[in-house]
């Protein structure tokens, strides 16, 4: 048999367990010989070893005393201090032990000195424990939450009392464990990497599906606190996220105080790629200081952020039955089934990860055709092409007809864009066939052709599509690139 080796070197331990002895005893009426705590351990431990590609691949320490009365022991203390990480069992138990709080202490003090905590510490909330209950190293950790709350309220500990496949919430408990074994292997495998020890075995990749470059996707995708209703969808999206490389925030819990929420969050805002947001029937209570309540308070400081916006809502709820109306109407939502809303999350993700190239010649300009009711979206959109490109617009509205402006200056326009946003499509369409009279008859200087039609819930489709035209969906994507390379080749006066 191989001798065991960590998978960190320098330590005698990849991961030691602090619990409180309470959560891991047995109903007598189980008949399980391990309780709670020790089952989900082996059952990490299996986790870990597809996560990292063996099965020796580190180990994991966890006391079996069976006397909680005697005090923590030498090995005790040393394992606590000789573990690269710490996986915490947070529960009413391990708050009023007298030896848990001294095993976080005894590891936050044994890495002091070489950075700190950060990202070794793992919480598995076993219950509901309010932030300003935590001892200080995870006061603000996130961690993995091990129980569901119900619509009543009642909380409900996943795989009591122990997890067997025959329970009902077996597959929510595999789902929280395999979260908490990727991003424990993922952190083992960077203690690694920062010693420069050569692997032990390639990691096995979690997915066979196209993975992001963590390197180059720095900035994470924020995902709006939700109702605990929601909960489950928050964490399906989160994992597909992690799976595919991206990156989520918040990775702190949030402050309760309104002002105290409002810094961190701005603060967690500022460097996100997107901001995503689950809505559902219910939302969380409101307060006399923040009257909106929190969902709206997250969606309004994505929009100071200025961050691009993705919110759902599943089609199978009755918004005649929302607690908040004004909620849902603050910005636009998606109403479609979740995997196709995960799709489109990641898609806009990969979209904002690839910078759209800049025009070069500075006098190029853009002659934007909107309608009445599209006015104030085709300035905004000309503002962004003048500020993230360089690009000249000119807003023309539907009074005077098309031809009129261009054949004024065949050559001071390069690109034609014809919005569709709110207006009649019948307008567009009208619109379309006479950009393509201009073209033909500009020829070689004929403007470069493009729709901006954004997705919208309840917009009609426009039926049509002329042959070389730019079919914009977004501003941020890889189409407004294509756009903005071929008005860069078109003559300039």
């Amino acid at each position: 048999m191989a001798e065991q080796q960590t998978y960190v070197p320098g330590y005698v331990h990849d991961c030691f367990v602090s619990y409180g002895w309470v959560d891991d005893q047995v109903l007598p009426s189980s008949g399980a010989s391990d309780g709670w705590v020790h089952a989900l351990v082996e059952d990490l431990k299996v986790l870990l070893a597809q996560q990292l590609g063996r099965s020796n691949w580190g180990e994991v320490w966890i006391d079996r005393r069976l006397d909680p009365t005697k005090p923590i022991t030498p090995e005790v203390e040393a394992a606590a201090q000789g573990s690269a990480t710490l996986l915490l069992v947070l529960s009413e138990g391990w708050l009023v032990s007298p030896w848990c709080p001294h095993e976080l202490d005894l590891f936050a003090r044994r890495h002091q000195a070489s950075g700190g905590t950060d990202g070794r510490i793992f919480p598995i909330h076993r219950t509901r424990i309010d932030p300003e209950r935590r001892p200080n190293p995870i006061r603000d950790l996130i961690g993995f939450d091990f129980y569901t709350i119900g619509d009543n309220g009642a909380e409900r500990l996943l795989g009591f009392p122990i997890p067997v496949p025959e329970s009902p919430d077996y597959q929510l408990y595999c789902a929280r464990l395999d979260d908490l074994s990727r991003a424990l292997g993922r952190r083992l495998r960077e203690l690694q990497a920062a010693t420069g020890a050569a692997p032990l075995q390639a990691p096995m990749p979690p997915t066979i599906a196209p993975q992001v470059d963590r390197a180059t996707a720095v900035k994470p995708i924020f995902l709006a606190e939700t109702t605990p209703d929601l909960r489950q969808y928050r964490d399906l999206l989160a994992r597909q996220l992690d799976q595919s490389g991206f990156a989520t925030s918040p990775t702190l819990c949030l402050p309760a105080t309104p002002d105290d929420y409002r810094q961190v969050a701005r603060r967690e805002l500022a460097g996100s790629l997107l901001f995503v947001q689950i809505l559902g029937r219910f939302t969380s209570d409101k307060r006399p200081d923040l009257p909106q309540g929190y969902e709206a308070l997250q969606l309004e400081l994505a929009q100071e952020a200025g961050l691009p916006i993705l919110r759902w809502m599943d089609p199978s709820v009755d918004r005649e039955q929302l607690d908040d109306p004004t909620l849902y109407h603050l910005a636009e939502v998606v109403v479609c089934g979740f995997d196709d809303f995960k799709r489109r999350v990641e898609d806009q993700a990969r979209r904002l990860l690839i910078p759209p190239p800049t025009p070069s010649d500075t006098n190029t300009q853009v002659l934007i055709r909107a309608a009445a009711a599209d006015e104030d979206t085709a300035c905004d959109i000309g503002d962004r092409l003048h500020a993230e490109h360089g690009v000249g617009y000119e807003v023309a509205d539907e009074s005077v007809p098309l031809a009129d402006l261009v054949r004024r200056e065949p050559s001071a326009y390069q690109g034609l864009m014809v919005v569709y946003d709110r207006c009649d499509p019948a307008w567009v369409r009208g619109q379309l066939q006479e950009c393509r009279v201009i073209a033909m008859g500009l020829k070689e200087l004929a403007p470069v052709c493009a729709v901006l039609d954004q997705p919208r819930e309840g917009k009609r489709r426009l039926g049509i599509k002329p042959p070389r035209f730019h079919w914009l969906s977004a501003l941020d994507g890889p189409e407004l690139g294509q756009f903005l390379q071929a008005i860069a080749a078109v003559p300039t006066p």
